[in-house]
């Protein structure tokens, strides 16, 4: 394989490529299953890299060491290189490269299934805890930020004969291009298609309404049950509700929007479906930067968003205290700061006893 297609399928991976250079890589697939082969196998070495980097506890300076320990050299020696050694030092070069890469994924199967219990059978599966969230790159470049109480999954043909994932729960997705292998997200009987782009989408099961906000580019939604496909914009929001499972306590409250409306079709009216346009993408997307934006949100709603983030549950004293709606931009800040906050700006107050938080009304 000539030099220069190392470098371009490299950048092809990382997402940095032109529609021309594309266009080679394809061509080339299309001319041997070797072909195809060789790129599989680099696409799988790739991937193998990125776990290295990004798993804890590995030490790669470490292992290097551990290598020349086994093969008998250090770094202070010096090796002196005659004729009569090169084959058998290129030997010993071919040896130690075997080892070193029988290392690396010796330690990463080990981690994987001792620390990330999840990859089973074929299938990949990253989780972020209550209280955290998580940040990911996936074989083919794309870059995803998973929201606390979250979950992704996505099987071993992943960028190979699909680059699909199912999600449940909040994840931003920055996807990077492919247009022979369209992205797509499989959450809650919706189906997001994408080719290169960045969207927030939203899908927990208790809240029974699949969200989903397009910061750039061109998506495509797919719905269960509907006809028609839905092509959303740059600055828009659509939002499925379940009208079957409306009951649950912490979503009864109806959703509402300041938004300007697009014209829905009959079906999607029918199927309670909104769709608003010119939003502020920022309060889709904050939370992958640490913040939390809320404007106008009843406090019902909000302390479901504060239970993920801090892993907390809350319970109220007065009923009439989940209609209150508040205001507010937060930054990387403790959940003590956060509801000294709502106390001085509102007639609530609160009990924070270890993850447990009590809401009474001020006498």
């Amino acid at each position: 394989m000539p030099g220069d297609f190392t470098i371009l399928i490299t950048n092809y991976l990382r997402g940095h490529y032109t529609t021309e250079e594309e266009n080679r890589i394809n061509k080339w697939l299309e001319e041997s299953r070797e072909n195809r082969r060789i790129f599989d196998e680099i696409c799988d070495v790739w991937y193998a890299a990125q776990l290295a980097d990004q798993a804890p506890g590995f030490d790669t300076l470490s292992a290097l060491n551990a290598v020349k320990y086994r093969i008998g050299q250090t770094t202070e020696k010096k090796l002196e290189i005659s004729p009569f050694h090169k084959t058998s030092l290129y030997r010993s070069f071919r040896i130690a490269v075997i080892f070193i890469l029988a290392f690396v994924l010796g330690t990463l199967v080990t981690m994987l299934f001792n620390k990330y219990p999840g990859y089973k059978n074929g299938l990949s599966t990253i989780t972020a805890p209550l209280g955290s969230k998580t940040t990911m790159t996936l074989p083919d470049g794309t870059r995803i930020w998973l929201n606390a109480g979250s979950t992704l999954k996505y099987t071993e043909q992943f960028n190979r004969q699909n680059r699909e994932v199912d999600l449940e729960g909040e994840a931003y997705f920055d996807v990077a291009k492919n247009s022979r292998l369209p992205f797509i997200v499989a959450a809650s009987n919706t189906k997001i298609k994408a080719v290169g782009t960045a969207f927030n989408v939203k899908a927990y099961p208790e809240e029974k309404r699949v969200e989903t906000t397009l910061v750039k580019g061109l998506i495509e939604i797919e719905r269960t049950g509907f006809k028609e496909r839905i092509l959303l914009k740059p600055n828009q929001k659509i939002i499925f509700f379940n009208p079957s499972l409306n009951n649950s306590p912490k979503t009864n409250q109806p959703y509402s929007s300041n938004y300007k409306k697009n014209s829905l079709s009959n079906e999607m009216v029918s199927k309670n479906v909104t769709l608003d346009k010119e939003i502020d993408t920022e309060i889709e997307t904050c939370w992958k930067d640490g913040k939390l934006i809320f404007e106008r949100e009843p406090l019902i709603n909000l302390v479901t968003r504060l239970e993920r983030r801090y892993d907390v549950h809350f319970t109220f004293t007065c009923e009439k205290l989940k209609t209150y709606k508040y205001t507010g931009t937060f930054n990387d800040v403790s959940l003590e700061q956060i509801m000294e906050a709502m106390s001085l700006s509102s007639p609530v107050n609160y009990e924070i006893k270890e993850k447990q938080v009590e809401l009474m009304e001020k006498p």
